[in-house]
């Protein structure tokens, strides 16, 4: 008797059903790491803390710094920790414990700086972001955050009297700016290569949604308004302040042009740029900005010196969410997919100037808009959109293969679950800085040397209104820093040598 053997050949699979497969295979991988995650939740948010920390300075209090770390006690958190308490200890006054944040949160930017950009950890943390969501990356700050954060920190040295060390940050900001192009640039370098490599279709798949334009339509024109998110006026100007106090007239000269261009309606920018234009004999390139020449004048006015004042007013507003149904294609045909999708409400407009008065209660200058940290912020997000886009659409095609998979081998039951799942994990990356100021202003005094007691007023807010005694020396500059949000206002005074 002869035994039979029959072999059934099953025949190879076409390269799309292996790729369709390899898909299965990852989408049903994410599905066990989501539910874990899912464990833990409820815990007392950053927003939530950030708002009581608000209201009890609206009260009158001094707001506790130890509270923030129980919203940001993660170390994916620990910049924002930084930041946030950075800020408040400035608000309160705490110089010393300001300067150690900013300096954690300097050397935080300066470690990521430092790693290399592709590492082990560094992939396994954009995979599982691209599986889960962006929130599960360590947040890193954004470039407009650590030009910001340079910032404060100048003002603290100055506030120290530490000159020698203010001169060391204002150069690192010049050359933190260039960076932050840089960076600018590879980001849009890598979006770009996205495109290139088929996400193209994933992107325009929502960009082109009428619901997605219509909400997105309000931060879109915002953004249209500011030139990029890491140039920032207030800074310049700053610059300029501590370079012409320094008589370095080139570069001073520079950083004004660079504030004007930014935000050319400054009459404070225009001033300052017009009043070195003509003492380096520049005043042809005054005709880029529309300007005339200043008027002639033989010398400065005997006797005098400068007070410039950078005002800080209020806090950015957070990101806020919303929900899109967007067509997904599975091997079962289209599932409709709800993805959450980050973005800023429209912006609220709540400039309100400083007066500066004499104890006659004249009025000697009004401050004016050197930057709106909320524009930035905003096209900071409207930069990212195309990378969070196309992440998100490859994550949400992913789980809607690993539900059809779960419902297929394990009932509908499992697949119900593991849709549920991965909803409640589906959380845009809603993470910023909110304790930074909302407006930085400026203003620029002339006055005779000697001590004048000056009253600032805030517009809308008569009942925190401070007076000051003000140094004044010959030929020199005095700094004074406030700032001001619901509730409390300080001010600093630092005459510069």
């Amino acid at each position: 008797m002869v035994e039979r053997m029959t072999t059934t050949v099953t025949p190879a699979p076409t390269t799309r059903q292996a790729a369709w497969r390899r898909r299965r295979r990852q989408a049903v991988c994410c599905v066990l790491p989501l539910l874990a995650l899912l464990v833990g939740s409820g815990c007392q948010t950053h927003p939530e803390v950030i708002g009581k920390v608000k209201l009890e300075i609206m009260q009158g209090r001094l707001a506790d710094p130890g509270q923030l770390s129980s919203a940001l006690s993660s170390n994916d958190d620990r910049l924002l920790l930084y930041l946030e308490r950075g800020r408040l200890r400035q608000i309160n006054d705490d110089l010393d414990g300001s300067i150690s944040d900013y300096l954690a949160a300097m050397s935080f930017f300066e470690e990521q700086d430092e790693k290399a950009r592709y590492t082990v950890s560094g992939a396994g943390s954009q995979i599982m972001a691209t599986m889960v969501n962006d929130r599960t990356l360590p947040y890193t700050g954004r470039s407009y955050e650590h030009i910001m954060l340079l910032q404060q920190q100048t003002l603290n040295m100055l506030a120290k009297n530490d000159y020698e060390s203010l001169g060391v940050m204002v150069n690192n900001l010049v050359y933190q700016i260039g960076q932050a192009e840089k960076r600018y640039r590879e980001e849009l370098e890598a979006v770009e290569k996205k495109r290139q490599d088929g996400h193209e279709k994933a992107y325009s798949a929502v960009d082109d949604m009428p619901g997605f334009q219509n909400q997105m339509a309000a931060m879109n024109r915002a953004a249209a308004t500011v030139r990029n998110s890491f140039q920032n006026a207030y800074v310049y100007y700053f610059s300029g302040m501590y370079y012409e106090s320094r008589q370095d007239w080139s570069n001073a000269y520079l950083a004004y042009k660079t504030a004007l261009q930014l935000q050319p309606g400054c009459r404070t920018f225009q001033d300052d740029v017009r009043r070195l234009a003509r003492r380096m004999r520049r005043e042809e390139e005054l005709k880029e900005f529309g300007l005339e020449p200043m008027p002639a004048r033989a010398a400065p006015l005997p006797n005098t010196g400068v007070v410039v004042f950078f005002y800080e007013q209020d806090y950015v507003d957070e990101k806020q969410s919303f929900q899109l149904s967007v067509p997904i294609p599975t091997d079962a045909g289209v599932t409709l997919v709800n993805i959450t999708f980050p973005y800023y409400e429209e912006i609220r407009d709540c400039l309100a100037p400083l007066a500066i008065q004499n104890r006659r209660g004249q009025k000697l200058a009004v401050t004016e808009l050197a930057c709106d940290m909320q524009g930035l912020a905003v096209k900071d997000l409207s930069e990212q959109m195309p990378g969070i886009i196309t992440r998100m659409v490859i994550r949400a095609t992913l789980k809607a293969i690993a539900g059809h998979e779960m419902q297929e081998h394990m009932g509908m039951g499992a697949g119900f679950l593991a849709t549920v799942a991965m909803a409640m994990l589906e959380q845009p990356d809603l993470r910023s800085w909110l304790l930074l100021p909302r407006y930085a202003q400026v203003a620029r005094l002339e006055l005779p040397a000697g001590e004048h007691e000056l009253v600032l007023v805030p517009h809308g807010a008569a009942n925190m209104q401070q007076s000051i005694s003000v140094p004044v020396s010959a030929g020199k500059t005095t700094v004074m820093h406030i700032v001001s949000v619901p509730g409390r206002m300080i001010s600093r005074v630092t005459p510069l040598p």
